[in-house]
């Protein structure tokens, strides 16, 4: 079981403790009202007055990504100790899942502490189901061992794909969708989703000192991989938080996906000919990463005027010139970028997708995404790429990436362009090569047109 830092004794005047006020609001927005996990988290953290204790956040952080990450096990569990778990309000099962949370994986909170806040918290709420929680808690402290046995889910469910959806903490339809298409492959993604991560970091060589200060951390930071051009890497170790956000301020380096920025790299950024359009850029790690190394124009566009606000403050950040921005849907570009009077002649879509290849960094996906976003998904990368493809002219590249496994959003959907128009060829196909060690999966085309 892992074991993380102990809760914060301080108090304040709200019934329930600061690190679990934060968490519950947390939860309530992502499980209830579908945010993203670590959207939620900031803004709760940003806007909580006064500042939360850093062992409170700390605390508050651990717990919201545990819950997500295994909260099928959880509702699971509880379930099997519940006699009527349909009818137990949002809130009072919400305060159950972040307490079987701290019961089962946080060592370092004793468990007369977690059974405690979370009864009065539920007495507060729904007063009649007190004594539920309480017998509820109690028994499933006493559970440690069939908690982590695969063979008790597997006996105790009704059949073998619920015990299995349940063991990896997802819903059943997204077990039975990944094993439906692999089922070798299905049991390694959900296997790594439930670990956290290695800390991606990649240098900013336009900054001095990062050289050097890359040199310094991967001889100290339990470096498990790194890339090829030696100034990105993952570690198993957290820096020291303090350091590694004075260096992140000053523009010497920036937190990103090693395998993300491995799957970039893999389409040789060097070759790539001007002006180039990440026309799906978000806050633009991948521009970011374009514009430490190389010199050719780079344009960003993105369907949300936010996440382009925040690509030119990372790019003041870390000193970069900033470029071209517009706001545009990626299926309805412009032919030419206003106030340049020309076409892009490669076009980079970090395209939508599912996401199950980076769950367990955003363990919330699971429980975010619904069947029918597959096909919606599947429909807008398509769309994408026709829109993408026909801008671009003859000697053009197209480059294709996804952070999913699903086949019909990576190389099927790839095959589908070229099987639709002759002029567009395949050059080369690219998945993560080590997930087992980076615990993410990303995939990457490059599409020449002719």
């Amino acid at each position: 079981m892992a074991t993380k830092s102990r809760r914060s004794d301080s108090r304040r005047s709200s019934p329930v403790p600061p690190s679990r006020d934060i968490a519950l609001q947390v939860l309530g927005h992502c499980l209830d009202k579908g945010q993203p996990l670590q959207e939620s988290l900031d803004a709760a953290l940003r806007n909580r007055q006064p500042a939360p204790d850093p062992r409170d956040a700390g605390l508050a952080t651990e717990s919201v990504y545990g819950v997500c990450r295994f909260k099928g096990r959880l509702d699971f569990l509880l379930d099997h100790r519940l006699t009527r778990p349909d009818s137990i309000p949002p809130l009072v099962r919400r305060i159950l899942l972040l307490a079987a949370y701290e019961l089962l994986f946080l060592d370092r909170v004793p468990a007369y502490a977690s059974v405690s806040w979370a009864v009065d918290a539920v007495k507060r709420v729904a007063p009649h189901l007190g004594k539920v929680a309480n017998g509820v808690l109690r028994s499933l402290d006493r559970m440690r061992d069939e908690a982590f046995s695969l063979d008790f889910y597997l006996h105790t469910a009704s059949d073998t794909s619920s015990g299995m959806a349940a063991w990896y903490g997802v819903p059943f339809w997204l077990y039975e969708h990944l094993a439906a298409m692999n089922p070798d492959l299905a049991h390694a993604v959900l296997d790594e989703r439930l670990s956290q991560p290695p800390l991606g970091i990649r240098f900013n060589p336009r900054v001095s000192g990062s050289e050097d200060l890359a040199d310094a951390y991967r001889s100290v930071a339990g470096v498990v991989a790194s890339t090829t051009s030696g100034v990105a890497f993952a570690s198993d170790q957290s820096p020291d938080p303090v350091e590694l956000a004075a260096y992140i301020d000053d523009g010497r380096l920036s937190r990103q996906s090693l395998a993300s920025q491995d799957a970039l790299l893999r389409l040789d950024p060097a070759s790539w000919v001007g002006p180039i359009l990440d026309c799906c850029s978000g806050r633009g790690g991948k521009t970011q990463l374009y514009l430490e190394r190389w010199d050719e124009s780079i344009w960003a566009s993105d369907i949300h005027s936010a996440r382009l606000r925040g690509l030119a403050e990372e790019c003041r950040r870390l000193h970069l010139k900033r470029p071209l921005m517009f706001r545009a849907d990626a299926r309805r570009l412009p032919l030419v970028a206003e106030g340049e009077g020309r076409r892009p002649r490669t076009i980079l879509i970090d395209a939508p997708c599912s996401g199950l290849g980076v769950m367990s960094r955003r363990p919330d996906i699971a429980w975010r995404l619904r069947p029918d976003d597959l096909s919606k998904l599947r429909k807008i990368q398509a769309e994408i790429l026709e829109a993408t493809g026909a801008s671009l002219g003859s000697g053009s590249r197209l480059l294709y990436m996804t952070c999913t496994v699903d086949a019909f959003e990576n190389e099927r959907a790839v095959s589908g362009l070229t099987a639709s128009d002759g002029r567009f060829v395949l050059e080369n196909e690219y998945q993560t090569e080590n997930p087992d060690v980076l615990k993410e999966r990303f995939y990457a085309a490059s599409i020449r047109v002719r």
